[in-house]
């Protein structure tokens, strides 16, 4: 379970009271993307350990421009385990501008079966902040709402906390914070 929060927080983007539903997200606009600029590039987080207490590893995230126009941005998740030179992508998906909504979007699948969508409910340029909200559906069918914060802590670093709750009532739960570096250069 940890590792899946740990993914669905890397997938998914400070925390809100409640699940913003599409009427609830900021409006946007296409130069909104360049929310995502500080972030394009690969970032590693903290080296982790396995429940075996001895295997190291560590989540790797890539955020590049899909398109020349710069208005979708394709991510990926891996994990790394290095003591068995094993890099194994977790998730990929999209963030990009909603031109019929006038919002931004970020939808993602999971190599478990889990797949999610939303949007970035909330961000601020001045400091490159972004939250996301966002629904996944586990293959049982059971739902999970995810409010993901991302904040730019200077060229090379950025910052992720996660909440989620099951189903659409009870208790925001916090399932990850994350400090992630640039592994490379620009």
């Amino acid at each position: 379970m940890r590792r899946f929060s740990a993914t669905v927080a890397l997938l998914l983007g400070m925390s809100l009271p409640a699940f913003a539903g599409p009427d609830e997200a900021q409006a946007a606009s296409a130069g909104d993307m360049r929310i995502m600029e500080p972030y394009i590039g690969e970032f590693r987080s903290v080296t982790h350990v396995f429940d075996d207490g001895k295997t190291e590893y560590h989540h790797l995230v890539k955020y590049q421009w899909f398109d020349r126009p710069k208005s979708i941005v394709k991510f990926t998740i891996s994990m790394a385990i290095p003591a068995q030179q094993r890099v194994i992508t977790t998730a990929e998906g999209f963030y990009g501008f909603d031109s019929i909504e006038d919002r931004l979007y970020v939808f993602g699948a999971f190599n478990d079966g889990t797949s999610g969508s939303g949007t970035i409910c909330k961000f601020d340029h001045a400091k490159g902040s972004r939250t996301v909200c966002a629904r996944s559906m586990n293959p049982d069918g059971s739902v999970t709402h995810v409010q993901d914060s991302f904040e730019v802590v200077d060229s090379d670093t950025w910052k992720n906390e996660t909440r989620a709750r099951q189903g659409g009532a009870g208790e925001w739960q916090l399932v990850y914070q994350g400090v992630y570096t640039r592994v490379d250069a620009q």
